[in-house]
């Protein structure tokens, strides 16, 4: 379900009427309807409204889920709230993640890199290990975002691509960011 509460917390406290938003940003009746329905806006029409109106478009439309730990995630993910089930499940999925990857960074180290965007810890890390935990963050909130979404390929290539990109895979042209690999792994005995 699809939630424009705050769309029109904004136009009540500003005194803007529908009609007005419909006429200042350029939309057609339709897509005012589709907001009174609490259907999904395009991304370039969310935009424009958010523009109008000087607020961040993420605020104008919110993802609404009837299972109530995903919608939990979203909102604590939303709010940056620390400590909570959001929190912990971005600190320990991507802690197993790295270690099932082979990694060098320690669950402490990940947390501190989730906290604080810091790697002040002694000892080295290997600037892939600090890449891939921070894309592996990113990784898991596109997830929350499409939870609820039919799995495809393209997204499964997006994944791929939000993990690899900038780290030192992408510079092999066989790795193939966010496409498939041009050569199988290789099996060493």
């Amino acid at each position: 379900m699809i939630s424009y509460e705050h769309l029109e917390s904004i136009l009540k406290e500003r005194k803007i009427g529908k009609t007005d938003l419909a006429r200042g940003v350029g939309l057609f009746s339709r897509t005012v309807a589709k907001i009174a329905k609490g259907e999904k806006l395009s991304k370039q029409t969310l935009q424009r409204i958010a523009d109008y109106l000087g607020v961040s478009a993420e605020l104008l439309m919110v993802v609404r889920s009837a299972n109530r730990i995903l919608q939990l995630l979203r909102n604590e993910k939303l709010a940056k709230m620390p400590g909570g089930l959001y929190h912990e499940l971005q600190v320990m999925m991507t802690f197993n993640s790295n270690h099932i990857e082979e990694r060098n960074s320690s669950e402490e180290q990940t947390r501190l890199i989730f906290e604080t965007h810091t790697i002040g810890f002694d000892g080295s890390l290997p600037v892939d290990d600090i890449l891939e935990t921070i894309n592996h963050f990113r990784a898991i909130d596109y997830v929350i975002d499409k939870a609820e979404e039919v799995l495809t390929e393209d997204m499964i290539k997006e994944l791929h691509y939000i993990l690899k990109h900038d780290t030192q895979d992408a510079t092999r042209d066989w790795f193939a960011v966010g496409e498939y690999k041009k050569h199988a792994n290789l099996m060493i005995v």
